[in-house]
């Protein structure tokens, strides 16, 4: 979706909004906590299986911790 749409409406572009800062706050987090930043990946397989491992890690510290991410 590219974000010069005209033709979407204020609460689609919030809702669009919403749902990527979800996405952008995780992946800082994983880079700020998890040290992802610092690793190159070449091969599709080895890129997927890291991002499955923090995404794992991610949900059991907040499941675990019952709180915000940087404080768990």
């Amino acid at each position: 979706m590219p974000c010069t749409d005209s033709s979407l409406t204020t609460q689609k572009i919030l809702h669009f909004y919403a749902e990527r800062w979800n996405i952008e706050t995780f992946f800082q987090e994983t880079k700020d906590k998890l040290y992802m930043g610092d690793y190159r990946l070449r091969s599709l397989f080895a890129i997927k299986r890291y991002m499955l491992v923090l995404q794992l890690a991610y949900t059991f510290i907040m499941q675990h911790d019952q709180q915000e991410f940087t404080t768990g």
